[in-house]
């Protein structure tokens, strides 16, 4: 019985090389395909002050992740968010709301790339950042901080 030898360190060079590349574009393939789904059943509801570009665009606030039917959790954490508002960014108040957003929408109005839901958890107030804010635009990846239950 032969045993599978090869016939030259080239050609063992050569099947090492295709076995990575086949490896690699495996494990592309999965990595590029799990976390792009977002939380259809999740919205978002904010309160903000400013924008650079007000009619299209959200600046920093706060935001909570509600369920998609919690308009009265949304209602009250939106009371509850500009009643407190200057607690969290003082000297400041908040001027505009969002109300049941999509978190694909939320993600487009604040520049984030992604889904921004996957970075909250239900029912929690989170101050996040934005790139259109009018005073402190941010140049990177938007980010989230837990500020309140």
């Amino acid at each position: 019985m032969k045993s599978w030898k090869t016939s030259s360190p080239r050609s063992a060079k050569r099947v090492l090389l295709a076995l990575v590349a086949a490896i690699a574009i495996c494990l592309g393939g999965l990595l590029a395909a799990s976390p792009a789904q977002a939380q259809s059943n999740y919205r978002v509801c904010y309160d903000f002050n400013s924008s650079n570009q007000p009619t299209v665009k959200i600046g920093t606030g706060l935001v909570t992740k509600v369920y998609k039917n919690g308009d009265d959790t949304c209602n009250s954490k939106l009371e509850f968010m500009k009643k407190y508002y200057a607690n969290a960014y003082s000297g400041s108040f908040a001027s505009t709301n969002g109300v049941m957003v999509t978190c694909e929408q939320f993600a487009d109005l604040i520049g984030y790339q992604g889904d921004p839901c996957y970075e909250m958890d239900i029912n929690k107030i989170y101050k996040y950042t934005s790139k259109y804010d009018l005073y402190n635009p941010i140049k990177g990846q938007p980010s989230f901080t837990f500020w309140h239950n």
